[in-house]
């Protein structure tokens, strides 16, 4: 059945609707205007959907159950998304575990170029120490970009290495190091064939949206190409992280890279790709006659070659990353 992130508050962004309403981190979240809420996403499509209106939270806390009533404020990112300034345990970005040992680093983020490793524990970031996971994200949001320097213990060796996180620009507009712990914080639900459907189709749209808002952003500049862009060899790579976390995040993985590749083929304007043969066919419709077969087949080859110049500066970058990162170990 489908994995959810179960509606446990994270943390509380100070001067936010929610700290105002006196949210506290690791509040459970029972339901919203009397309705149930089963995982964080009830939480998100509930506060979209409100459009600034006040809405009443019954929550979970210290065993005692206590109602907050809070405002949602328009998020200054997202034109027309609410917010009342949550985030879900774990974060985006790293997981709540109870120790502060990496169990994954995503290829091409601050953490896997600065040379940290699946099985470091860190001790320390600016000579502060760290007890838990969740001190991890809370030094890494909190550090405004700034280079910091992580104390870990690798095996019987204690080394350190310096990260400079990176703005997220996608999906929480905070500041990410690209790594994650093991996180009890997911239930999972057996469900029926229709129903699972209905799920693919929401995390499918859901997908869809967050693709399109990064490719808007590679285009107008607002995010690096050069690190956000992925090959065959990163593909491998994130492919067999999903793997050793379990058959799930492996399927959806692959699920995800063929989206990519749909919404890539619809959107691109290359003759040799969907969308380029459906402006080919407007043509024809504008004009009223074919394009001739020798300017089709100009753009085909002109296509054809701009695809492989593309995947040959990305596997090379793929490489370059490699290289870099062996480097600094």
């Amino acid at each position: 059945g489908p994995e959810y992130i179960i509606p446990v508050i994270g943390s509380v962004t100070a001067g936010s609707p929610a700290f105002a309403a006196g949210f506290k981190e690791g509040d459970e979240v029972l339901k919203i205007d009397g309705a149930s809420v089963n995982e964080f996403a009830d939480i998100v499509k509930a506060t979209a959907a409100s459009k600034g209106k006040e809405l009443v939270f019954e929550l979970k806390r210290d065993k005692k159950t206590v109602k907050c009533t809070v405002k949602p404020m328009k998020d200054s990112v997202i034109a027309n998304k609410y917010i009342i300034g949550i985030r879900a345990v774990p974060f985006p970005d790293i997981s709540y575990y109870e120790s502060p040992v990496i169990d994954s680093v995503s290829p091409g983020t601050p953490a896997y170029k600065a040379g940290l490793n699946e099985g470091d524990e860190v001790l320390k970031i600016n000579g502060v120490a760290i007890d838990q996971f969740l001190e991890i994200g809370k030094a890494t949001m909190t550090s405004e970009g700034k280079e910091m320097l992580f104390e870990i213990k690798r095996g019987k060796e204690i080394i350190t290495r310096k990260v400079t996180p990176m703005k997220d620009n996608v999906v929480t507009n905070s500041y990410i190091i690209g790594i994650s712990g093991k996180a009890p914080f997911y239930k999972y639900d057996r469900t029926n064939f229709f129903k699972a459907l209905g799920y693919a189709g929401e995390r499918i749209y859901y997908i869809s949206k967050l693709q399109l808002v990064a490719i808007s952003k590679l285009i107008t500049g607002k995010m690096s190409a050069k690190d956000s862009l992925g090959g065959p060899v990163m593909i491998v790579q994130s492919a067999a992280n999903m793997a050793e976390r379990g058959m799930s995040e492996f399927i959806t993985f692959f699920a995800f890279i063929s989206v990519a590749l749909g919404l890539f083929n619809l959107i691109i304007p290359i003759p040799v790709v969907d969308c380029g043969v459906l402006l080919l066919f407007i043509l024809e419709g504008i004009r009223g006659k074919p394009v001739s077969f020798k300017v089709q087949n100009i753009l085909a080859q002109g296509g054809f070659f701009l695809l492989i110049a593309l995947a040959v500066i990305i596997t090379w970058n793929d490489i370059a990353k490699i290289v870099l990162r062996n480097l600094i170990k």
